[in-house]
């Protein structure tokens, strides 16, 4: 089964499966140094989740509303009922 692209951008709001940012900078001294660091949680998965219903809602030619009662009803999404 393939997995939907929505249920693949909620990992994103979990900090140990988000994004990996690589950071470069130069500093006063003429040092260069590179890091990581990786985010996620809200900030992350809402753009994103955001970003993936404007692309629906720009295929469909027209806005799908408010959807989050069409994912937590769909089996594939896992939801339990529970809290």
């Amino acid at each position: 089964m393939i997995e939907p692209v929505w249920r693949r951008a909620g990992r994103a709001a979990d900090p140990n499966t988000g994004y990996i940012i690589g950071e470069t900078q130069t500093f006063p001294d003429g040092s260069v140094k590179y890091s990581e660091y990786r985010i996620g949680g809200t900030s992350l998965s809402s753009p994103i989740m955001a970003g993936i219903m404007a692309l629906a809602d720009q295929a469909a030619g027209h806005p799908h509303g408010f959807a989050n009662p069409l994912f937590t009803a769909w089996p594939a999404a896992g939801h339990t009922g529970t809290s």
